[in-house]
């Protein structure tokens, strides 16, 4: 696992088409924006729905 630190509006390129974004964080949350392909599928592991493309999740 590949543990790396980005601030707010800085990104991180997987792949050759997608991009991981930190759009903010507060309060020992990080909101993410992803950027991928319609065929590549993104859950999350906690089981609630994504909504509109972005994932808000804790600070590990």
């Amino acid at each position: 696992m590949l543990v790396i630190s980005r601030k707010a509006q800085q990104e991180v390129m997987i792949g050759d088409n997608i991009v991981l974004k930190v759009v903010k964080t507060r309060s020992g949350r990080v909101k993410l924006a992803i950027q991928a392909p319609n065929e590549i599928p993104i859950q999350r592991l906690d089981g609630e729905p994504v909504h509109q493309h972005s994932i808000e999740v804790a600070v590990a």
